[in-house]
């Protein structure tokens, strides 16, 4: 049996059977957290799949053990006490997450945050980088467009400098166990080693790069 076809079945038993891991109501207060799109269902069962290989990496370290954001109840930041926290976001990337209303409320969330890192992470063969041309584009002419809850402009902008960041893959459907926990510890070093910028000073810096290409 494929591993895909192993969390597929996981989840839906969990699901069905009320065993999987429950996820807060309201607020993340966990400084690493998983984001992945509540629509997507393979995107939710590889984010738990990530999680748990994850955890026994990051023990002894000052990051505390990953929690699976994909619920759209869960907040990121729900008071000003929640600001002064320095959460690592891994953004699993599927087809389709840029879109999603709440991917974008979370990271519009994140920005407020006073010292947050967020990593991408690209979990499916269908989803492509995209450039800041694209992004720009694809934020413009998604659904969110309207929506006054969702200021499009600072998402588009979010969104840029989350790239910035050279993004790791971790592809369930195609990678053996041996590999998957190769991709896992990748991730875990590069949070460990606190090289990782914040994403306040990557916002920072499309700035200055979009200010440099406007007055070239």
């Amino acid at each position: 049996m494929s591993l895909s076809l192993l969390i597929s079945r996981t989840y839906i038993i969990n699901q069905l059977t009320n065993t999987f891991v429950s996820l807060p109501a309201t607020t993340c207060r966990t400084d690493m957290n998983i984001l992945a799109d509540p629509e997507n269902m393979e995107a939710i069962s590889t984010a738990h799949v990530l999680a748990k290989l994850m955890a026994p990496l990051m023990m002894g370290s000052h990051i505390s053990l990953p929690t699976v954001i994909a619920n759209p109840k869960q907040k990121l930041v729900a008071g000003l006490a929640d600001t002064q926290s320095s959460p690592h976001l891994i953004v699993l990337c599927t087809d389709q997450c840029l879109v999603s209303y709440y991917y974008a409320s979370w990271l519009l969330q994140a920005r407020h945050l006073r010292s947050c890192f967020a990593v991408p992470v690209v979990a499916d063969d269908i989803f492509e980088i995209p450039s800041p041309v694209k992004i720009g584009k694809l934020v413009q002419s998604s659904r969110l467009q309207g929506l006054e809850t969702i200021d499009t402009q600072a998402y588009a902008h979010v969104l840029k400098s989350i790239f910035l960041e050279i993004a790791l893959p971790f592809l369930p459907a195609q990678s053996s166990e041996e590999d998957l926990m190769v991709k896992a510890n990748q991730l875990a070093l590069r949070l460990r080693s606190g090289t990782v910028t914040t994403l306040n000073n990557r916002l920072v810096m499309v700035d200055q790069q979009q200010y440099l290409s406007e007055s070239s």
